[in-house]
């Protein structure tokens, strides 16, 4: 039997600042393509009784809620996608009839190919229900079996982060040694390079001997400049590297400072706080830079942004470092939160004309609206989920708020904006599948009001004033 576990979609999670990876658990969320199957779509036997939660495990039967082939061989498969795109570690697929028949998983990696997770030469046969975990598309073989081969359901594990050893010495400033204590070693003050291109939130340091000598660690971002991520409190901005500088002070020691290897923790996707404010209403919404300062506490705290205007007409414009396309905003409301009623993106996009010329696409999309707004007298982080229909590359957030509902101050402590460098629609091309994915920029676009969608910042800010 041929399954293909396809990881796509967009991740919508956060970084692990400084925390262990943690390990997303999630079900089969969509069937994007099958060899066979002994029902039709959506009826018993079909290829959709994968999706969610187990139906039949922990019973073994011959059962019309698991999928099953129409054609006994040795070429079945199943192609499947999950919600949330994530570095897998680990696979549970529940069978519940003629156990065994299992070859090969796959994953369709973000560098458009796909990658063999697990295999075998022979498949066997075993009459009750298992839980199939190999230590590591299923590609699924029935000849053993002779009859059908049933799964019920196929369950992800995976981090959002990813981990990676040193794959390369860039340079150094001194080794002892060419062979021994070199920097091929991971010792002396090297520039690291990693396989993987990712946004750095951890770099772990294997320090054996005078530990203590690391005074600053740096990345080469993808804009080609040295950012430092330590020796500061916060770095202001993402860095998408796959690159790092440790600088290494030798003279407290008095004597060499070995390192032993260094571990690399990151993310395809961006998480970075307020850098600037473009406008506002009301008082200074400097407040709103970098991280919480109020957050988690609930009160009217002078570190918080409040508007000088009770009304429903309030805004925050806010610029962040690094233009991404959009996945999610964290809004932190500290006093009289759900008075956000708009979030929108000014989007600017390149593209190209049939006679070469390269325009830049500038206009407002609304990521997310409400006709109500709330009182809530705790604090919390405000997430909602996007309603538009197209992908926002931006640096600029902003956020209108109505204090009609409290009657009083909305206070604002910190705005997070999470996303990639890179569309990730490109994932949705693959080798075989069996149903068309419609790129997402192709759709309408319902979710762009119109007669702000080719605004400038002037003009949309006279327009939320109105």
């Amino acid at each position: 039997m041929k399954a293909t576990l396809a990881i796509l979609g967009l991740a919508l999670f956060g970084l692990s600042e400084n925390l262990p990876a943690r390990v997303v658990e999630q079900w089969v969320n969509d069937v994007i393509g099958y060899s066979s199957a002994y029902g039709r779509k959506f009826q018993r036997w079909s290829a959709q009784e994968i999706l969610g939660a187990p139906n039949v495990y922990p019973r073994y039967a011959d059962d019309r809620r698991a999928w099953a082939p129409d054609v006994i061989d040795a070429n079945q498969f199943l192609e499947f996608q999950f919600y949330t795109s994530v570095y897998v570690t680990k696979l549970d697929v529940y069978e519940t009839f003629n156990a065994g028949g299992v070859k090969a998983i796959r994953c369709f990696d973000v560098s458009e190919e796909w990658i063999t997770l697990w295999s075998t030469d022979k498949v066997y046969v075993l009459e009750y229900p298992r839980i199939f975990s190999p230590s590591f598309t299923l590609d699924i073989d029935c000849t053993a079996a002779n009859t059908w081969v049933e799964i019920d359901a196929v369950k992800l594990y995976g981090t959002k982060e990813e981990e990676q050893w040193v794959s390369g010495v860039i340079g150094y400033s001194s080794q002892n040694g060419s062979d021994n204590y070199s920097a091929q070693q991971i010792l002396g003050v090297p520039d690291f390079q990693f396989a993987t291109t990712v946004y750095v939130t951890k770099v772990d340091v294997y320090e054996v001997y005078k530990a203590g000598g690391v005074k600053a660690i740096k990345c080469y971002d993808d804009s080609k400049w040295w950012i430092t991520l330590w020796s500061t409190d916060q770095s202001s901005r993402p860095c998408f590297s796959n690159r790092i500088r440790l600088d290494i002070d030798c003279t407290v020691a008095n004597d060499w400072v070995q390192i032993d290897a260094v571990r690399l923790h990151g993310s395809k996707e961006a998480v970075q706080w307020v850098n600037d404010v473009i406008g506002q209403s009301g008082w200074s919404a400097k407040q709103t830079l970098g991280v919480p300062d109020v957050y988690p506490g609930y009160a009217d705290n002078m570190r918080a942004w409040a508007p000088g205007v009770i009304d429903a007409n309030q805004f925050l414009m806010l610029k962040f470092a690094t233009p991404v396309y959009v996945t999610k905003v964290d809004v932190y409301e500290t006093f009289n939160a759900g008075g956000v009623k708009e979030i929108g993106c000014f989007d600017f996009q390149e593209e190209m004309w049939p006679n070469g010329t390269m325009v830049v696409n500038r206009r407002w999309i609304w990521l997310w609206s409400t006709p109500q707004v709330s009182v809530v007298e705790y604090a919390r982080i405000f997430s909602p989920t996007f309603e538009s229909t197209i992908r926002c590359f931006s640096d600029t957030i902003l956020l209108v708020i109505d204090c009609t509902a409290a009657n009083d101050w909305v206070e604002i402590d910190a705005v997070r904006l999470k996303g990639y460098q890179e569309s990730w629609s490109r994932l949705a091309k693959r080798e075989h599948v069996n149903e068309v994915l419609v790129d997402e920029g192709d759709k309408a676009v319902t979710a762009v009001e119109p007669a702000a969608a080719k605004m400038s910042i002037k003009q949309l800010l006279a327009h939320v004033r109105k």
